[in-house]
């Protein structure tokens, strides 16, 4: 089961502002086919697709890792993202 995530801040929200329930920090960066996520710690994340379905779920841990995701439009940590 993934970790509740949350996003705190008031101004400048980007998908670089989040933070998971634990405290690790973490950043999403859209690409080609791909969501790359940057964290200080592990979280498990979902990523929902448009009709509500979990298309993938991912376990990363402290560092950079690349999640290869098919085109389209998701949710993840409350975000809406679009991979091309």
């Amino acid at each position: 089961k993934a970790n509740k995530l949350t996003v705190k801040s008031d101004v400048g929200l980007g998908i670089d502002d989040m933070w998971a329930d634990n405290g690790t920090a973490f950043r999403l960066t859209v690409g080609d086919g791909c969501v790359t996520v940057t964290t200080d710690g592990n979280l498990d994340l979902d990523f929902v697709n448009a009709t509500g379905a979990v298309a993938r779920q991912a376990s990363v841990t402290a560092g950079t890792t690349t999640i290869d995701l098919a085109p389209g439009f998701y949710i993840v940590a409350g975000q809406k993202i679009f991979v091309r």
